[in-house]
């Protein structure tokens, strides 16, 4: 059985422009909701903080594992190929999630709060990297 709710039933709910940042264990929560009726499910991003990694054809950690992370992006400032690896591995030319051609953008999962890893096919430029939290 699969209940479908419309945005005019919902009931019981709170609309606010933010969402309180702490809340203590065994407390009952409210839900929250934006002025168009969508569920806010996290709070909005308070910081960025700017990072550069200079390239390298080894395994370089560009993000280490953060819980606190909303997301991230990372530019490969670069004319040359960088290879992401999202895992506790070597990240390698091989062995790799996703590649970034010559300044290109990506971002990072959202919820993805492990190691993030790089290298690039030849050392030239810089991965500027922005982690949200």
């Amino acid at each position: 059985m699969v209940a479908i709710l419309q945005a005019d039933t919902l009931s019981g709910g709170i609309a606010r422009d933010h969402v309180p940042t702490t809340i203590a264990d065994g407390l009952p929560v409210d839900a929250y909701f934006d002025q168009n009726g969508r569920l806010i499910t996290a709070a909005k991003v308070a910081v960025g903080t700017q990072t550069s990694v200079a390239s390298s054809t080894g395994d370089t950690t560009l993000l280490s594992a953060n819980h606190a992370r909303l997301g991230a992006t990372i530019h490969n400032d670069s004319t040359q190929m960088l290879y992401i690896l999202l895992a506790n591995a070597t990240c390698t030319t091989a062995v790799y999630s996703v590649s970034i051609l010559a300044d290109g953008y990506y971002e990072v999962p959202y919820g993805y709060i492990g190691i993030v890893k790089g290298t690039w096919y030849a050392p030239n430029g810089f991965a500027r990297v922005t982690e949200l939290t």
